[in-house]
């Protein structure tokens, strides 16, 4: 440590330290209200039903909490309707910055819980929000592209 200091002294001294740097805030500001809301969103059951660019039906059934927990159901049908997959996942979620990710934490095989590998990079998504609103999100895959969209439900309706 003390031959740090001094070093880091002669750097900013120099204008070789601070020159590269960008500014940043002190503190974090507070989250906006824009903001919060627009994660209070996301909370609650939420379906999308969408087209495979191979013909197959998807159906996904959300369900977000707001303790940053969510549940997902993956359903996948041929064109005529016959499942061929579906797994049920769990993990966490969240909103920052214009960004919804997801942190996929395992799934159930046999109603039990397996957990996944952390150090698996499939395992974290990130998605640009295109639109959120009480009733519907849209939100586009930052690895694939692939748009999303999810209509609110009730759980009645699933």
């Amino acid at each position: 440590m003390k031959f740090i200091l001094p070093f880091i002294m002669l750097l900013i001294s120099q204008g070789l330290f601070a020159a590269e740097l960008s500014p940043v805030k002190d503190a974090k500001d507070p989250i906006s209200k824009v903001k919060e809301s627009q994660r209070e969103m996301f909370i609650g059951e939420w379906m999308s039903v969408q087209k495979t660019e191979n013909g197959h039906i998807t159906k996904a059934i959300t369900k977000r909490a707001a303790d940053g927990n969510y549940t997902i159901s993956f359903k996948l049908y041929s064109e005529k309707g016959a499942l061929i997959f579906k797994q049920e996942e769990f993990g966490l979620w969240g909103v920052s910055g214009g960004i919804y990710f997801t942190i996929f934490q395992g799934k159930l095989e046999d109603n039990k819980p397996v957990t996944s590998d952390p150090n698996n990079d499939n395992n974290y998504d990130a998605y640009k929000i295109l639109k959120a609103s009480r009733q519907e999100l849209v939100y586009q895959s930052l690895s694939s592209g692939d748009i999303y969209t999810y209509k609110k439900v009730e759980s009645d309706n699933i």
